[in-house]
């Protein structure tokens, strides 16, 4: 006996499915909105629910501060409030360039994504958030 159940909700489209415009358009409103509005003067910006509940600082604090220094090229404050993002935000933009050329270069591709790299992020990442915790970073 077979069972057939059928949708009659429409499926959600896949992100993959997004324009590239429609992508770019809401990293620009983003920008904009970073630029113009400080996440420690305006209340809209979304606290950290981990620092909240705990109190301590996840590896992702600050990284909205960080983000509104960078836009006004203030690299030291944007290291200040979030050393680990601005560190690692070369490396995801040259992960984000081979990714768009993987068909090229596919052995860069394979070392940046690779069990290495991933490992490699996991650890800086770990270390970054026992070091701000205990040592003050």
């Amino acid at each position: 006996m077979k069972i057939r159940i059928r949708s009659t909700s429409r499926s959600v489209p896949s992100p993959r499915r997004l324009p590239v415009w429609a992508v770019w358009a809401a990293v620009a409103v983003a920008a904009v909105v970073f630029f113009v509005c400080s996440p420690e003067a305006v209340p809209f910006f979304p606290r950290c629910p981990f620092h909240v509940l705990t109190g301590l600082q996840c590896p992702g604090c600050g990284l909205q501060r960080a983000v509104h220094s960078l836009l006004h090229l203030d690299l030291a404050a944007a290291f200040r409030h979030n050393a680990l993002f601005v560190s690692v935000l070369p490396y995801v933009v040259f992960l984000g360039l081979a990714s768009r050329q993987r068909h090229r270069w596919p052995r860069l591709y394979a070392s940046l994504t690779g069990p290495v790299a991933i490992c490699l992020v996991a650890t800086v990442t770990a270390f970054w958030f026992v070091g701000r915790n205990v040592w003050g970073w």
